[in-house]
């Protein structure tokens, strides 16, 4: 058996992205797209000029949806051996990533009680932790964070 998992092997899950664009490069103005294009992700005012973890979410390429979103895909690393997905590549919103790591200037500043992310370094060549991409959604994410203001009270 996998360690406490119940599978007799690890699994993967990985994210797809619809229509990926490559990114050559970006600014503080915007990712300059292979096609041409540079977009500000929905959310942001500006980039940050360096980034490691814009660089890793944007490595393989992004999806431009209608409304402005720009999504990316980063690995995302179990935190114990509990978990039965031991490779996990998750999308994960551009602007979400870069206002969490308080990295570049969003449109709109995170409520003064999101709590700081765990690390300095949440971001590495193996992607983030399980841990910190969950508190980035419940912090970020609109739905999440209805469920998550009504658990707290608020």
């Amino acid at each position: 058996m996998w360690p406490l998992t119940g599978y007799p092997f690890p699994l993967f899950s990985i994210a797809g992205l619809h229509d990926p664009v490559d990114v050559k490069d970006w600014t503080s103005t915007g990712l300059q797209l292979a096609d041409g294009r540079v977009v500000m992700p929905k959310g942001m005012q500006q980039l940050p000029k360096e980034s490691f973890a814009l660089k890793k979410v944007i490595e393989g390429g992004v999806e431009v949806e209608p409304d402005g979103r720009v999504i990316g895909r980063l690995v995302v690393r179990p935190n114990c051996g509990n978990d039965p997905v031991w490779y996990r590549v998750n999308r994960i919103d551009v602007a979400w990533l870069l206002t969490y790591l308080r990295e570049g200037t969003p449109t709109a500043p995170l409520p003064s009680y999101a709590p700081l992310p765990y690390s300095d370094h949440v971001v590495t060549d193996g992607g983030m932790p399980v841990v910190e991409y969950v508190q980035m959604k419940d912090e970020l994410d609109p739905e999440r964070r209805f469920m998550y203001d009504m658990w707290k009270g608020q």
